[in-house]
Protein backbone atom coordinates (compact mmCIF):
# COMPACT_ATOMS: atom_id res chain seq x y z
CA UNK A 1 0.00 0.00 0.00
CA UNK A 2 1.42 3.28 -0.87
CA UNK A 3 2.21 5.23 2.83
CA UNK A 4 0.53 8.15 1.77
CA UNK A 5 -2.87 6.82 1.47
CA UNK A 6 -2.25 4.59 4.58
CA UNK A 7 -1.79 7.86 6.35
CA UNK A 8 -3.95 10.59 4.12
CA UNK A 9 -6.12 11.20 7.39
CA UNK A 10 -3.53 11.79 9.97
CA UNK A 11 -2.82 14.92 11.59
CA UNK A 12 0.16 15.68 13.89
CA UNK A 13 -1.05 18.68 16.18
CA UNK A 14 1.32 20.50 18.45
CA UNK A 15 1.47 23.79 20.05
CA UNK A 16 2.22 25.87 17.07
CA UNK A 17 2.19 23.57 14.43
CA UNK A 18 -0.05 20.53 12.40
CA UNK A 19 1.30 18.37 9.84
CA UNK A 20 -0.82 16.88 7.74
CA UNK A 21 -0.03 14.65 4.54
CA UNK A 22 1.31 15.85 1.41
CA UNK A 23 -1.12 16.95 -1.45
CA UNK A 24 -0.83 17.46 -4.76
CA UNK A 25 -1.87 21.12 -4.67
CA UNK A 26 1.19 21.88 -2.52
CA UNK A 27 3.38 21.78 -5.62
CA UNK A 28 3.72 25.19 -5.73
CA UNK A 29 5.13 26.27 -2.38
CA UNK A 30 7.44 22.81 -2.39
CA UNK A 31 8.61 24.22 -6.36
CA UNK A 32 9.46 27.53 -4.50
CA UNK A 33 11.36 26.02 -1.38
CA UNK A 34 13.29 23.56 -3.15
CA UNK A 35 14.26 25.85 -6.37
CA UNK A 36 15.31 28.82 -3.22
CA UNK A 37 19.64 28.97 -3.28
CA UNK A 38 19.67 29.37 0.44
CA UNK A 39 17.77 26.27 0.88
CA UNK A 40 18.89 24.11 -2.22
CA UNK A 41 22.69 24.18 -1.05
CA UNK A 42 21.89 22.28 1.79
CA UNK A 43 19.75 19.66 -0.22
CA UNK A 44 21.26 16.53 -1.79
CA UNK A 45 19.15 16.94 -5.04
CA UNK A 46 20.35 20.27 -7.00
CA UNK A 47 18.48 20.33 -9.67
CA UNK A 48 15.50 22.60 -10.25
CA UNK A 49 12.21 21.26 -9.84
CA UNK A 50 9.28 22.54 -11.73
CA UNK A 51 5.49 22.18 -10.76
CA UNK A 52 4.76 19.77 -13.72
CA UNK A 53 8.06 17.52 -12.27
CA UNK A 54 6.78 17.64 -9.02
CA UNK A 55 3.39 16.54 -9.46
CA UNK A 56 4.51 13.64 -12.34
CA UNK A 57 6.59 12.73 -8.91
CA UNK A 58 3.50 13.37 -6.20
CA UNK A 59 1.72 11.33 -8.56
CA UNK A 60 3.69 8.21 -8.77
CA UNK A 61 3.49 5.35 -5.96
CA UNK A 62 5.75 5.52 -2.76
CA UNK A 63 6.47 2.36 -0.85
CA UNK A 64 9.53 3.62 1.27
CA UNK A 65 8.63 7.65 1.94
CA UNK A 66 6.27 9.34 3.41
CA UNK A 67 6.42 13.20 3.19
CA UNK A 68 4.00 15.84 5.48
CA UNK A 69 3.28 19.59 5.14
CA UNK A 70 4.15 22.11 8.55
CA UNK A 71 1.46 24.50 8.74
CA UNK A 72 1.00 26.60 11.74
CA UNK A 73 -1.45 26.04 13.83
CA UNK A 74 -3.31 29.46 13.62
CA UNK A 75 -3.59 29.88 10.21
CA UNK A 76 -2.55 26.52 8.47
CA UNK A 77 -0.22 28.64 6.29
CA UNK A 78 2.19 25.69 5.19
CA UNK A 79 5.60 26.94 5.94
CA UNK A 80 7.81 23.69 5.16
CA UNK A 81 7.89 19.71 4.80
CA UNK A 82 8.54 16.37 7.01
CA UNK A 83 9.88 13.50 5.54
CA UNK A 84 10.72 9.69 6.24
CA UNK A 85 12.40 8.25 2.84
CA UNK A 86 14.33 4.85 2.73
CA UNK A 87 11.89 3.16 4.82
CA UNK A 88 12.53 -0.36 5.85
CA UNK A 89 9.85 -1.90 7.16
CA UNK A 90 11.81 -5.40 8.10
CA UNK A 91 14.83 -3.42 9.75
CA UNK A 92 12.37 -1.17 11.48
CA UNK A 93 14.30 2.48 10.23
CA UNK A 94 14.13 5.21 8.06
CA UNK A 95 15.43 7.96 6.88
CA UNK A 96 14.49 11.42 8.17
CA UNK A 97 14.16 14.99 6.58
CA UNK A 98 12.82 18.84 7.27
CA UNK A 99 13.23 22.06 5.28
CA UNK A 100 11.53 25.24 7.09
CA UNK A 101 10.85 27.18 3.88
CA UNK A 102 9.18 30.08 4.57
CA UNK A 103 12.12 32.42 5.90
CA UNK A 104 9.56 34.79 7.86
CA UNK A 105 9.54 31.53 10.26
CA UNK A 106 12.83 30.46 10.32
CA UNK A 107 14.68 30.62 14.21
CA UNK A 108 11.78 30.83 16.15
CA UNK A 109 11.99 27.41 17.03
CA UNK A 110 9.28 25.78 14.13
CA UNK A 111 11.61 23.29 12.76
CA UNK A 112 12.49 21.92 16.06
CA UNK A 113 8.68 21.42 17.24
CA UNK A 114 7.25 20.19 13.93
CA UNK A 115 10.56 17.95 13.80
CA UNK A 116 10.11 16.95 17.49
CA UNK A 117 6.92 15.95 16.54
CA UNK A 118 7.22 14.02 13.54
CA UNK A 119 9.99 11.73 14.81
CA UNK A 120 7.36 10.76 17.87
CA UNK A 121 5.25 9.68 15.32
CA UNK A 122 7.47 8.10 13.18
CA UNK A 123 8.58 5.70 16.60
CA UNK A 124 5.01 5.43 17.97
CA UNK A 125 2.95 6.11 14.90
CA UNK A 126 5.04 4.24 12.16
CA UNK A 127 6.99 1.20 14.69
CA UNK A 128 11.06 2.81 13.53
CA UNK A 129 13.49 1.89 15.91
CA UNK A 130 15.83 3.97 14.11
CA UNK A 131 15.97 6.96 12.37
CA UNK A 132 18.84 8.19 10.14
CA UNK A 133 19.64 11.91 9.12
CA UNK A 134 22.44 12.78 6.48
CA UNK A 135 23.19 16.48 6.61
CA UNK A 136 25.73 18.47 5.18
CA UNK A 137 28.84 18.61 7.49
CA UNK A 138 28.70 22.96 7.07
CA UNK A 139 25.53 22.85 7.80
CA UNK A 140 26.15 23.71 11.56
CA UNK A 141 22.75 24.90 12.13
CA UNK A 142 21.17 21.82 11.16
CA UNK A 143 23.06 19.62 13.14
CA UNK A 144 22.74 21.82 16.35
CA UNK A 145 19.34 21.46 15.98
CA UNK A 146 19.24 17.17 15.37
CA UNK A 147 21.85 17.20 18.20
CA UNK A 148 19.22 19.06 20.68
CA UNK A 149 16.50 16.25 19.92
CA UNK A 150 19.55 13.35 20.70
CA UNK A 151 20.31 12.53 17.20
CA UNK A 152 24.16 11.69 17.60
CA UNK A 153 26.66 11.35 14.84
CA UNK A 154 27.71 8.12 13.59
CA UNK A 155 29.60 8.37 10.40
CA UNK A 156 30.64 10.53 7.31
CA UNK A 157 29.47 9.95 3.92
CA UNK A 158 28.44 6.42 5.13
CA UNK A 159 24.52 5.26 4.50
CA UNK A 160 24.04 2.33 7.00
CA UNK A 161 20.61 1.35 5.40
CA UNK A 162 23.15 -0.06 2.51
CA UNK A 163 22.88 3.08 0.03
CA UNK A 164 25.98 2.72 -1.91
CA UNK A 165 26.34 6.29 -3.06
CA UNK A 166 28.49 8.46 -0.69
CA UNK A 167 28.54 12.29 -0.29
CA UNK A 168 31.53 13.75 0.62
CA UNK A 169 30.63 16.23 2.80
CA UNK A 170 28.01 14.80 4.41
CA UNK A 171 27.12 13.44 8.07
CA UNK A 172 25.38 10.37 9.46
CA UNK A 173 23.07 10.99 12.53
CA UNK A 174 21.21 8.45 14.41
CA UNK A 175 18.60 8.93 16.88
CA UNK A 176 17.05 5.84 18.18
CA UNK A 177 13.34 4.83 19.79
CA UNK A 178 15.13 4.77 22.84
CA UNK A 179 16.75 8.20 22.82
CA UNK A 180 13.92 9.50 21.19
CA UNK A 181 11.07 8.63 23.77
CA UNK A 182 12.72 9.66 27.00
Amino acid sequence: MNLLERFQHTLIESGRIILRPMAEGDAENIVRWRNDPDIGKWLFASSQITQQSHREWFRKPKLDRLDFIICLRATMQPIGTVNFTNIDFDLRHAEAGKLLGEKAYRRQGLAKEAFREWLKFGFTGVGFDRVFIRTRSANTGNIRLNEALGFRVVGDAEHPWGDTEAISDSLVMRLTREDALR
